[in-house]
């Protein structure tokens, strides 16, 4: 298992009322391994693959292994040999994921263990001080949670920046090509001869 916040931090956060999401940033670096380990083991076996198919292809003829034919050079140009790169982006995303909540556990510790030590002081000043210490309690509590809200807002704010940023840059590469490749398609089309004119 990941870093887990100390049982002490983990009463605080009962005390204040908060319910830590204490997600395992293991599950996400185990996550990113087996999504390299299957683009290694995959990159190199479009290969094989496209030998399958064009065996099958070879030994039959006609409109239907013409259209397949066309539909699997566009598969295997586009999808098939990009596989093993998509595996490792999102490989890349889950380990950024397991960095972002690694840190908001240990932030949440840090800034934690400083006000949880402060309102200890104030309850048990609070026989002393009639009572006064114990209501600047209730307003550290109260900040307590203020900070474990923003703790998280940040966290969840910057997995949903790092993600975005690593996934839609190169899909935005990718749609820019498709495009690409579909005005050249239509200008093809719009200036070719048809066949036997």
């Amino acid at each position: 298992m990941g870093y887990t916040i100390p049982g002490w931090l983990d009463d605080v956060l009962d005390f204040i009322g908060i319910n830590f999401p204490n997600v395992d940033e293991d599950d996400y670096r185990e996550m990113a391994e087996a999504m390299r380990e299957f683009a290694d083991q995959f990159e190199g076996q479009g290969g094989s693959a496209h030998k399958a198919i064009t065996r099958i292809l070879s030994s039959s003829e006609g409109w239907a292994v013409d259209a397949f034919e066309k539909h699997w050079y566009q598969v295997k140009a586009s999808h098939l040999e990009k596989l093993p790169e998509l595996a490792r982006l999102f490989a890349d995303a889950c380990d950024i994921l397991a960095d972002i909540i690694y840190g908001m556990k240990t932030k949440a510790e840090i800034e934690l263990g400083v006000m949880a030590a402060s309102v200890g002081i104030s309850a048990g000043l609070a026989v002393v001080t009639g009572g006064l210490s114990a209501l600047i309690g209730a307003a550290e509590v109260t900040a307590m949670r203020q900070v474990v809200k923003r703790i998280i807002d940040e966290a969840v704010d910057r997995i949903v920046d790092e993600v975005t940023a690593k996934l839609t840059e190169p899909v935005n590469a990718k749609l820019e090509a498709m495009v690409e490749d579909m005005v050249l398609d239509l200008a093809e089309g719009a200036f070719s001869m048809p066949a036997g004119g």
